[in-house]
């Protein structure tokens, strides 16, 4: 994140738009500008460090930020901050949800903790929809999707296939309506998120 004369910013999103999957990037720059971190962030990067942190930590940030999926831990009950945040979702109380679902994303150290982040990006999709801010919620649609298909059909009985197939006719429909919101979003399409019944 040093460099002035690379665009980085650039690289990041097309990386992120990749056809060939998600790819996590971390980005490191110095911890006191807070600004450049706002811009990764918002870029895409996964997570921002400092440059102390890569080169004391880079074995733990690897683990942390890796896309492997861990079967087991997908066959696990969903942590009841998780199911709070989900039930906050399924009312439309989304900024609420982004709230209750970060705090179960930072207290997982498991790769599955990707898939809760993809869930918190959706919803906060959805709270850009309903403020009618159209490239908000094109941008966290396209970052949360990839993110919960590396953990489908279903991890921790949340029925992923289907918050998938929802999140999808969502852009459509976004698509539809183009920038300029030319009409009104059909609200039926907002998803609830529904358990397997195993």
């Amino acid at each position: 994140l040093f460099s002035r004369s690379f665009d980085w910013v650039s690289l990041i999103k097309l990386i992120k738009r990749s056809k060939a999957g998600p790819v996590p990037i971390l980005g490191f720059g110095p911890h006191i500008d807070l600004s450049l971190r706002e811009t990764a962030l918002a870029a895409g990067c996964d997570a921002v460090v400092g440059r102390g942190a890569v080169v004391s930590n880079l074995a733990h940030l690897v683990d942390k930020y890796k896309w492997a999926i861990d079967d087991q831990r997908c066959r696990d009950e969903t942590p009841p901050r998780l199911i709070q945040g989900i039930a906050l979702f399924n009312q439309g109380d989304y900024y609420e949800c982004h709230e209750v679902i970060e705090h179960a994303w930072n207290d997982e150290p498991a790769p599955v903790r990707i898939m809760f982040q993809g869930i918190l990006q959706i919803g906060v999709a959805c709270y850009h929809i309903n403020h009618k801010n159209w490239r908000g919620a094109m941008k966290l649609l396209e970052r949360g999707m990839p993110k919960i298909q590396r953990f489908a059909p279903a991890c921790m009985r949340i029925n992923l296939a289907k918050l998938l197939t929802d999140s999808e006719a969502i852009r459509a429909e976004l698509l539809r309506l183009g920038p300029d919101w030319q009409g009104e979003f059909n609200r039926h399409l907002l998803p609830t998120i529904h358990f397997t019944s195993s």
